[in-house]
C-alpha cells in the first residue's frame, strides 16, 4: 500500500488574501498513513453484536485464504436490495477503524484507517456491516457505525487554489494542501464548494469556504450536485 505524507505551509491567514500574494491555510494531516491492527478501533461495536456476528463470520484469527473471502462476497449478493444506492460515498465517524478482510469482527484485520470524516465509498453490505473503499483503492469490511452520512473530500496530487467562486480567475482564499480532507457543500459543473478548517498555528479552528475544482478532489460523483 501506499503511505502519504503531507508537508504545510506556517503563514497566517487573513480573512482577505490579496491575489498577488496568496497565503496559506495549514489544514494539516495527522495520521493519514494506514497502519496494521488497533484493537481499540472496533471499539464502537457492542459485545451482543460481536456475539451475533459469529455467526456469519468464521471464528479463526488466522489469515484467511482468498476463496473464502470471494465466498463472503458472493454471500453479499443473496442479501435484499439495500434502501440506499450502491455504490454510495460515506464519511469515517471515528478517529481509528479496523479494516477487516470479511464482514465481522472475527475476521482479520488487514488495515488500520487513521483519519476521522475522510470520504469511503461504500461498495458493498451484509447485514450490519458494510465493505469500503478508500481513495488509494484499498478495501476492507467495517461496521455500518463507524460511518456517517455526513459528506466529505479529499484533495488529490497537489496543492490546490480555494477560490471566492466556481471560476478559474476567481480570488484565491488560501491554499489547501494535497490529502487534506474537508466538508463537501455542493457542486457546480466542474466546481465543488467545500469547508476547510485549519488546525495549526494562528487560525487554528479557523474555517474556510469556498470552490475547488472538482478533478481535484476525491468523494463526489460527476453526477453529484447537492448533500
Amino acid at each position: 500500500m501506499i503511505s502519504c505524507t503531507v508537508m504545510t505551509a506556517s503563514t497566517n491567514v487573513s480573512k482577505h488574501v490579496d491575489l498577488a500574494e496568496p497565503k496559506t491555510v495549514d489544514v494539516p494531516i495527522k495520521g493519514a498513513k494506514k497502519k496494521k491492527v488497533d484493537k481499540t478501533a472496533d471499539k464502537k461495536v457492542s459485545k451482543k453484536q460481536q456475539i451475533n456476528e459469529k455467526e456469519v463470520a468464521p471464528t479463526t484469527s488466522a489469515s484467511v485464504a482468498v476463496p473464502a473471502v470471494v465466498a463472503t462476497t458472493t454471500a453479499v449478493s443473496t442479501v435484499p436490495a439495500a434502501t440506499l444506492p450502491l455504490p454510495r460515498f460515506a464519511s469515517i465517524r471515528a478517529k481509528k477503524v479496523n479494516l477487516h478482510v470479511g464482514p465481522g469482527v472475527n475476521f482479520p484485520v488487514s488495515w488500520l484507517l487513521q483519519r476521522q470524516r475522510m470520504p469511503v465509498e461504500i461498495i458493498a453490505e451484509f447485514d450490519t456491516w458494510r465493505q469500503i473503499r478508500d481513495w488509494q483503492g484499498t478495501e476492507g469490511w467495517v461496521h455500518k457505525s463507524l460511518l456517517m452520512g455526513k459528506r466529505s473530500f479529499w484533495t488529490l496530487h497537489k496543492t490546490q487554489e480555494l477560490k471566492a467562486s466556481a471560476d478559474k480567475s476567481a480570488k484565491i482564499i488560501a491554499y489547501v494542501q494535497a490529502t487534506v480532507t474537508g466538508h463537501l457543500l455542493e457542486c457546480q459543473a466542474q466546481w465543488c464548494k467545500v469547508e476547510v478548517t485549519a488546525t495549526e498555528n494562528a487560525v487554528k479552528g479557523k474555517s474556510y469556504k469556498g470552490w475547488l475544482p472538482r478533478q481535484a478532489i476525491w468523494g463526489v460523483y460527476p453526477h453529484e450536485s447537492k448533500f
